[in-house]
């Protein structure tokens, strides 16, 4: 019927291997606040899009994959159809998704954010130890540490560090070039 809309709950379950099985579709499905998992958020953003959605359709006309209306995010839009002559069918969707494995996929992908996580942490750790060295310099030479004086000595002291490492470098050049050469 026009100006009405129908909210379908779609329930799935995730298998050992992480692929995604539909169970069933409720054509009125119960909105249940949990203390244990952060469903209200979750149905407050959905009634929020589905109420602008209900009141001003075409805000949304501009919207393409991948753009965020609060948690949710745009994964088709029908109206780019006519544009990609490439129609969508979930279904044929959902069954490419369940060919690959997934449980070896996620532990890949874990094993990059620890790799993410400890390169942030070393990142952070060199920071505050560069600082420390920094204040340590200037305390050194009796330099407040927030002062344009200590700024120019560790500008100078980092320029002096650079210099060395150019040479190593330059030299290391001089030795491949002179083995290249024989």
């Amino acid at each position: 019927r026009k100006g009405s809309y129908h909210l379908f709950g779609l329930d799935f379950m995730i298998d050992d291997q992480l692929r995604v099985h539909f169970i069933e579709a409720n054509g009125y499905p119960g909105f249940t606040w949990s203390r244990d998992f952060p469903t209200r958020q979750m149905v407050t953003e959905m009634f929020d899009l589905l109420i602008e959605l209900h009141e001003s359709p075409t805000a949304f006309e501009k919207m393409t994959q991948g753009d965020m209306y609060g948690g949710f995010e745009l994964i088709y839009n029908e109206l780019e159809d006519g544009c990609s002559e490439k129609m969508y069918d979930p279904c044929v969707d959902f069954a490419n998704f369940n060919r690959f494995e997934m449980k070896e996929r996620a532990r890949r992908i874990s094993e990059i954010h620890d790799t993410a996580r400890r390169t942030r942490y070393r990142a952070k750790k060199r920071v505050e130890h560069d600082a420390k060295v920094a204040q340590q310099a200037c305390t050194a030479v009796n330099l407040p540490v927030s002062s344009p004086e200590c700024s120019r000595l560790l500008k100078s002291e980092r320029r002096k560090k650079f210099a060395v490492m150019f040479e190593k470098i330059q030299a290391w050049d001089t030795i491949n070039q002179f083995v290249a050469g024989m």
